[in-house]
């Protein structure tokens, strides 16, 4: 609407419309599809030569800006400043506008946690300027830990809000996560009494309590003993979870937090997530919804949340079943799998390409270990007890393997007859290899593997070599010693 409004205006619909329809008709005989397509996209006043001017003309800094309703008027705490909400490659973060300009001053920013992310209506100019603040003034303190009198601070980082007990500089300083949809409409709307001044939008928005933040700073913490064995709640990388002998399972949001979670919830999430769960589904693994196509499709729990996988195709998993995936009925599941193959079945996946052809020829065999390697894997572990260093047990290695040549042939012999088997079991495998890999190219119509997969051509030899550099001198003059 900004920069092209001709485009966006009814008339201009109307009247393209009446054109397409006249060259439809064969009304007007010099009007064609080409010469129409040609006046919209060519010439100083076409759409080609109009973006061009206009990418010219934006400014970086304003195409990133996000001008949400309710940053269109001041803040109140923070009149003289224009505060903006950008998008970056890696999400939304906040910055004062204009302030990137200055020369030899990198512009201070905070991200925009994830729990404002999915709350639009929480982003007001107070807010924006308060975690700003709060990035630019070492955090918000929210008091001292009961125990050692250590401050402990709200703050700001590249992964949204975060707590540090301790100040910089001290020792024993650490950080601590907090939940990652705290704040907003998914957090938890906590007043703070701020120790620095801090606005008290951060407070409500983003803020916890003195409580609070000594149990985050305190995880994990015991839920109670079940069966004579602990209950853990904590967060992790994937969010809150319930750790129970040596076993994880992910905490509900519904359920409660890591905080709240009583006796009575913990002990119902491990027994259904943990004791109860089938005992043939693998690590990372959280629910198996059925079988197609002879594979299984099963939910997993990955770095950025919940996720189905069948084969090699991975489908976000729909938020209404984060809770329950067990519940995710098995033909919705395929038809997301089925969307999700479908968009993708036109990039290659793995096989060799041969003249246009995507061919899956079985892996080659490993090339055998020489005499050396061997001797490196017997003596490794004897080695590396004295050893302080990986670069150490190659030294020690490299020696001890010198120290055989001085034995003759009883020194070496037992590795290089190691070797030599390898290398015919090597050769015998590569020969079944190549015989199973000409056969798959023969029923594909395409020439013989063999004279696809050959080694690399061998560069010349017979041409100047290029001299060698003062370093290379150097280290050939220092390596003896």
């Amino acid at each position: 609407e900004k920069h092209f409004p001709a485009y966006v205006d009814p008339s201009f619909t109307a009247s393209m419309e009446d054109k397409l329809d006249s060259i439809a008709s064969g009304k007007k005989e010099e009007a064609t599809r080409v010469s129409y397509l040609d006046a919209y996209y060519g010439g100083d006043d076409g759409l080609a030569a109009q973006v061009e001017r206009v990418e010219k003309s934006i400014d970086s800094s304003e195409a990133r800006r996000a001008d949400l309703p309710a940053l269109m008027t001041k803040s109140e705490d923070n009149e003289e400043d224009d505060i903006g909400l950008f998008i970056g490659p890696w999400g939304g973060y906040i910055q004062r506008v204009g302030e990137s300009s200055d020369q030899g001053k990198k512009p201070t920013t905070a991200n925009l946690p994830q729990g404002l992310a999915a709350d639009l209506s929480a982003i007001t100019p107070d807010v924006l300027g308060a975690l700003l603040s709060a990035r630019e003034k070492d955090g918000v303190l929210i008091g001292t830990h009961p125990d050692d009198g250590r401050n402990i601070r709200l703050k700001i980082g590249r992964y949204g809000a975060y707590l540090q007990w301790g100040d910089q500089g001290e020792d024993d300083t650490t950080n601590h996560s907090l939940p990652k949809d705290i704040g907003g409409s998914g957090g938890r709307n906590i007043d703070l009494a701020s120790g620095d001044g801090a606005s008290s939008s951060l407070g409500t928005t983003l803020g916890i309590s003195l409580e609070d933040a000594v149990g985050y700073v305190g995880l994990p913490r015991t839920v109670c003993e079940f069966h004579d064995l602990p209950v853990l709640a904590n967060i992790g990388p994937y969010g809150p979870y319930l750790k129970y002998n040596n076993t994880f399972v992910s905490l509900p949001k519904a359920e409660g937090d890591v905080l709240t979670v009583n006796e009575e919830t913990a002990k119902k999430i491990v027994t259904e997530g943990i004791i109860n769960k089938p005992s043939g589904l693998p690590r990372g693994v959280l629910a198996e919804i059925g079988e197609k196509e002879g594979s299984k499709v099963v939910v997993k729990d990955g770095r950025f949340g919940m996720y189905l996988n069948w084969k090699r195709v991975n489908v976000k998993m729909p938020p209404e079943y984060q809770d329950k995936p067990e519940d995710l009925p098995l033909e919705e599941a395929w038809s997301l799998i089925q969307t999700k193959a479908g968009s993708a079945a036109s990039k290659p996946r793995g096989g060799r390409k041969t003249r246009g052809k995507s061919i899956d020829l079985p892996p080659p065999p490993k090339r055998p270990l020489s005499a050396y390697l061997h001797f490196c894997a017997e003596k490794r572990p004897e080695v590396a007890e004295n050893a302080g260093s990986l670069g150490e047990v190659s030294k020690a290695l490299a020696a001890m393997w010198a120290e055989t040549a001085s034995k003759g042939e009883r020194g070496r012999k037992k590795y290089e007859k190691l070797a030599e088997a390898g290398k015919e079991e090597y050769e015998e495998k590569k020969r079944v290899w190549q015989e199973e890999c000409d056969r798959i190219m023969a029923e594909a119509g395409l020439s013989k593997a063999s004279t696809l997969t050959g080694r690399k051509k061998k560069k010349p030899t017979n041409g100047v070599k290029r001299p060698r550099s003062a370093y290379l001198h150097f280290c050939q003059a220092k390596r003896p010693d």
